[in-house]
């Protein structure tokens, strides 16, 4: 049994056996979100309830393939500068304050007639909406920001996925082929307002290497980031688990999983290392 839980909950699913209720046995548990955050999105602790045992792996959302087009126009012909569609709400203090900043940005450089910051309109992540992808393919730049409390972004995904520069607040938890900043696509601090004007002014002010970055994301996102990507990473790492666990293992299945790259294991190998080096500031 391989579990995928999506669930914004950094906490995990009791899963029980329908007959008996006892407890379900899995080969490999994959979660969204292995961390707790503050109101503001600011780290706080790993979540809890998963070791090494009990083999647990860190899981982003994947590039759909309905988000894709079949052109993408570089940026230079694009005429939204920026857009950013999260939400005002009062329980999400770090994506309401990210949202201000763009709106204020906008207004002080005077882009705000060809910018979007704010909802586009109802449209939710469980639905295609037409109007939001044609200006995300549309946008140069695409600010977004992860949910206070947990971590996992839908639009992260949709907007490196549709060629424009995305800049992003920090990302803590590893991923497979994860992306790295400057490279692929730009962090910020969601408590740092001047840091992401200055880096707004920055990649606005050098055409180049605001569509470089834009390209090397995108191209990222095609090889590395989509659907039939998680299937892969999740079954490579089932396999490497049952190699490893299994008595009937064969030299073949050893060679094949000695050739395998960017498992759950290497995954949660970084996190082990992240999580001692933060032991380690207090």
């Amino acid at each position: 049994l391989l579990v995928l839980d999506e669930h914004d909950s950094r906490a995990f699913s009791r899963l029980r056996t329908a007959g008996d209720g006892g407890p379900l046995e899995y080969l490999a548990y994959f979660k969204r979100s292995l961390v707790d955050k503050t109101e503001r999105g600011q780290f706080y602790a790993w979540a809890r309830g998963y070791d090494r045992r009990k083999r647990v792996y860190p899981m982003g959302y994947p590039v759909g393939s309905f988000y894709l087009s079949r052109t993408v126009r570089p940026l230079a012909q694009r005429e939204l500068e920026i857009m950013c569609t999260l939400r005002e709400n009062p329980r999400q203090k770090a994506r309401s304050a990210v949202l201000g900043w763009v709106q204020e940005y906008v207004e002080s450089r005077r882009i705000a007639e060809s910018s979007i910051a704010g909802e586009v309109n109802m449209g939710g992540r469980t639905g295609l909406n037409k109007l939001y992808f044609e200006n995300l393919r549309n946008s140069k730049i695409v600010v977004t920001a992860n949910p206070a409390y947990w971590e996992g972004d839908f639009r992260f995904m949709e907007s490196v996925s549709a060629g424009a520069l995305v800049f992003s607040d920090t990302l803590y938890i590893p991923q497979a082929f994860q992306v790295h900043d400057h490279r692929h696509v730009v962090f910020f601090s969601n408590t740092d307002r001047d840091g992401l004007f200055r880096l707004l002014d920055k990649y606005r002010a050098d055409a180049a290497a605001a569509q470089a970055v834009a390209a090397r994301g995108y191209i990222h996102s095609l090889r590395y980031l989509r659907a039939s990507n998680l299937v892969d990473y999740v079954l490579r790492t089932a396999h490497i688990l049952r190699v490893e666990l299994g008595p009937d293992d064969t030299l073949e299945d050893r060679r094949a999983v000695e050739d395998y790259r960017e498992s759950g294991m290497d995954v949660m190998h970084r996190l082990f290392k992240l999580a001692a080096k933060r032991r380690r500031r207090r």
